[in-house]
């Protein structure tokens, strides 16, 4: 999927939405801000979401920047004008990626060398679990025990044990 740390990506809000409520999710736009930061953070990316419409209220100005997320509104154009427009004026199309399920804006996407993604493999991604870290690398005596004898020696008398109290 998309796992560099120059990501770069411009969602169709509205069509992610409807991708997660297919998922049983109901997200607004709020919501899809929140997993879209979360998602900028894991890959270590920045993203820009449109929506169509204007801000609702309580949501900010037309264009808004919330950390890594900037989030812009179809204030007097639909959102995907203004995402074929945010395609067309991209000055290293490569490595932009699109989502979207809308099928002329992937077509431009294309069209520009963008990476085009599907709103709905998109959302299911947005709703996997993080992966989990790796785990630390442990040290050879702690897996496999003290191979050394003098070291065995070392700890059992630290501790006052020895071996003859049947232990070991």
């Amino acid at each position: 999927m998309i796992y560099h740390s120059d990501v770069r990506v411009l969602v169709d809000g509205n069509n992610v939405m409807g991708a997660l409520a297919a998922e049983c999710v109901d997200a607004g736009r709020s919501m899809l801000r929140e997993l879209l930061a979360r998602f900028a953070e894991r890959v270590g990316g920045v993203v820009t979401v449109v929506f169509d419409g204007p801000p609702r209220r309580g949501e900010s100005r037309p264009a808004a920047e919330a950390g890594s997320v900037t989030v812009l509104y179809g204030v007097d154009r639909t959102a995907d004008d203004v995402v074929i427009e945010r395609i067309r004026a991209e000055s290293a199309p490569r490595r932009l990626t699109v989502v979207s399920s809308d099928r002329v804006i992937r077509r431009e996407a294309r069209k520009r060398r963008c990476r085009a993604l599907r709103a709905e493999s998109f959302a299911k991604w947005l709703l996997a679990p993080a992966p989990e870290p790796p785990a630390p690398d442990e040290p050879s005596a702690k897996l496999h025990g003290l191979t050394d004898e003098d070291d065995t020696a070392r700890w059992l008398e630290r501790f006052d044990l020895s071996d003859d109290d049947g232990l070991f």
